[in-house]
């Protein structure tokens, strides 16, 4: 229980600015970046895991951006 609370505080912290109301691709996002491999598990089978190459996309875009601005 006492990582669960942990994990949620670190959640809340990464989230955006909201009104109390956040979209599930962002909860997601949120989720895929502090620990992927929990992401997969959760995502597991339901409609969530079609999010994975889009998250995986834009990390690579995101590496790319890194590089190139390293030179």
């Amino acid at each position: 229980m006492t990582r669960l609370r942990s994990r949620l505080k670190a959640l809340e912290k990464a989230l955006p600015e909201h009104d109390g109301m956040c979209a599930l691709v962002e909860l997601c996002r949120v989720i895929w970046r502090l620990d992927k491999e929990a992401f997969r598990k959760i995502a597991g089978h339901s409609s969530c895991r079609l999010l994975i190459p889009q998250f995986e996309r834009e990390d690579a875009e995101r590496r790319s951006k890194l590089r190139c601005a390293r030179g």
